[in-house]
Formats: structure tokens, C-alpha cells, sequence
């Protein structure tokens, strides 16, 4: 579970830039999770919220935001979302030579403090 890690790197990034802003309280904090990323939004925020407790972000919540993937030709340049999440083939000319270029994201976009 993975996921146990990410959060608690989350959290410990979310704290260590609360206090260096003289913040006392998260509120919130937003990741953007891609699709390909190999992580499970359900089980961050299920390890988010056990290892919150007894911080400065008991009752923060962690917001996640899915990025689909994105691809872009290199025969046509079409750019397009994939209809299918293991076979990347452009819409356009049927060429498989493709680059993914959206949907490995994991990253912190927002943390709310107060």
C-alpha cells in the first residue's frame, strides 16, 4: 500500500509549509492524481485520514482531482484522450506512435491554512 507513503509525504509537506507561513490549521489540501499514475484515490485519502490524527490537520480534508490522460500523435500532432486505457492509437490516422503527455500526474496543487 503505497498509498501510506504518498499521503504521509503529503502531510509532511502540507505541515512543514503551514509552519514556515505561520499558519496553525490546515483546512484542506489538493492533489491532482493521474489516472496513470498507479494510485488509488480512495486509499490516499482512507491513509490521509489515519495518519492526520494528532496534527495540525485533524480536520483537514484532502481533495483529489482525477487527470485523465492526454495524447499526442507524433505522425498527425492530433491531440487526444485515449478511448481505451492500455491501447493508445490516434483517432485521426491510426498511428500507434503516440506520447502520453497527461495522466501520471501526482502532485500538490492547494493547501488551505488558516
Amino acid at each position: 500500500m503505497h498509498e501510506l507513503y504518498i499521503a504521509q509525504s503529503i502531510l509532511d509537506s502540507a505541515v512543514s509549509h503551514c509552519l514556515e507561513s505561520g499558519c496553525s490549521r490546515i483546512e484542506s489540501v489538493t492533489v491532482q492524481v493521474g489516472v496513470y499514475s498507479g494510485v488509488m484515490s480512495e486509499a490516499l485519502n482512507f491513509a490521509f485520514d489515519v495518519i492526520k490524527v494528532g496534527t495540525i490537520a485533524e480536520t483537514a480534508s484532502l481533495i483529489t482531482e482525477k487527470v485523465a490522460p492526454q495524447c499526442v500523435c507524433k505522425n498527425c500532432a492530433q491531440i487526444f484522450e485515449p478511448a481505451d486505457r492500455f491501447i493508445l492509437i490516434c483517432p485521426e490516422c491510426q498511428s500507434m506512435d503516440v506520447s502520453l503527455t497527461k495522466g501520471f500526474e501526482l502532485q500538490m496543487l492547494c493547501l488551505e491554512a488558516i
